[in-house]
């Protein structure tokens, strides 16, 4: 029923389109883009390149993102982020030039940042605050329906033609996203917001560190993209040393991962959207996608891998969500933009940071020891987390809802 109701609303209705749209033709091109780079190159540095490419953006211009997002018309964000990356992904198809190309990565991500904290912070203006656990678990169910069929398909279509074939696909549904979007109203903050850039990122930042919650939030997400980095990173290598077909091994790892993610949303959309006790939820999914993360290397059969990505998926997606939604429940509205920037600067310093150090690892002693590094590094966050949460009496963190 409650689906039933936010549909009746056009403006979500109109969000969620764009997005499922969006993120399917993105889905496609994330999927093949690490393998054709290491394919290409035959060197995991050029994978990690294109990671700090794409996280890159973010660090540098993502707390200017999210205070432009506080202050001015979010609609307008969104859209330009949509039809300016719908143009750089075309231009990929005529592109041949190693620098070109990474450019354009490098630019695809300057106007992605914008994309996900836009999102986040424009449905605060079309949601009841009571209706977000649903609304945020709506769209993200979709997004792993996507992520189910994206990689199977982006197969089947470089095999039948080439690479370019999910260039057009995923400009075209940048472009498509861009209009729907232009239907959707304005979405500005009311208060007036005259604040300089300086002033108004030091307040935010200054929000941010005057609650417990929000700081322990996007500090782990630091850890947690460090093993996602780390997986990303690796996982091309690891399905061609490991499997006798690369290619294959490498999609349906991608795929398993993703029904995962799928299966989590459903869970948490059944199950575990009205629990109480998110944020110990939050830190029971930390703790077991660290261990899994730490054994997953040395797996070399590929359906006990298929299995172990598969529950690997089912927590991440349960992490991902408790973020979102944590954090859209404990930040005022005119700090939205900000908070969901920061976190998302946050996380691609890590892959920044990280990516480096996992490749450096990788040289010197092989792909295994940064799975197991980073996932323990993440494993004791997590147990910190539980036991501070123990002995935390603070409201923000029993009364997430």
């Amino acid at each position: 029923m409650d689906n039933y109701i936010l549909f009746k609303n056009k403006n979500f209705r109109r969000l969620y389109y764009s997005k499922l749209i969006s993120i399917f033709g993105n889905l496609m091109f994330k999927m093949i883009i690490l393998y054709h780079v290491y394919e290409k190159t035959n060197s995991i540095k050029s994978v990690g390149m294109t990671f700090i490419l794409i996280g890159l953006p973010n660090l540098l211009f993502g707390p200017i993102a999210g205070y432009l997002l506080d202050k001015y018309d979010k609609k307008v964000f969104l859209f330009l982020s949509e039809f300016i990356n719908g143009l750089l992904i075309f231009f990929l198809i005529f592109i041949t030039d190693k620098v070109l190309f990474f450019t354009i990565i490098f630019l695809n991500s300057v106007a992605s940042i914008f994309y996900g904290p836009g999102i986040n912070s424009y449905l605060l203006h079309i949601v009841d605050k009571d209706k977000l656990a649903e609304a945020n678990a709506i769209t993200s169910l979709t997004t792993r329906i996507s992520s189910v069929l994206a990689p199977t398909i982006t197969a089947i279509l470089v095999i039948l033609f080439n690479i370019n074939i999910i260039f057009i696909l995923n400009s075209i549904s940048y472009f498509i996203s861009a209009a729907i979007i232009l239907t959707l109203p304005g979405a500005k903050h009311s208060d007036n917001f005259d604040l300089s850039l300086w002033t108004g990122l030091k307040e935010g930042f200054l929000y941010i560190r005057s609650s417990v919650l929000h700081k322990y939030i996007i500090l782990t997400g630091f850890f947690v993209s460090a093993v996602i980095a780390t997986n990303n990173t690796l996982i091309v290598m690891y399905s061609k040393k490991v499997y006798m077909n690369g290619i294959r091994a490498y999609g349906i790892l991608t795929t398993c991962l993703s029904v995962g993610m799928l299966m989590g949303s459903i869970l948490f959309t059944m199950k575990l959207k009205n629990r109480s006790d998110k944020f110990r939820l939050f830190v029971i999914t930390l703790i077991i996608i660290a261990i899994l993360m730490m054994i997953f290397p040395f797996i070399t059969n590929l359906m006990i891998a298929c299995i172990v990505r598969i529950v690997i998926g089912i927590n991440l997606y349960i992490y991902f969500i408790l973020v979102v939604i944590i954090i859209q429940s404990i930040t005022k509205i005119k700090y939205i933009g900000r908070v969901n920037s920061l976190n998302q600067v946050v996380n691609n310093t890590s892959v920044i940071c990280f990516v480096p150090i996992v490749i450096l690892i990788t040289d010197f002693f092989g792909y295994k020891l940064p799975f197991v590094v980073f996932g323990s590094l993440l494993l004791l966050v997590a147990v910190f987390l539980l036991f501070f949460n123990k002995l935390n009496t603070n409201a923000e963190f029993q009364n997430v809802s």
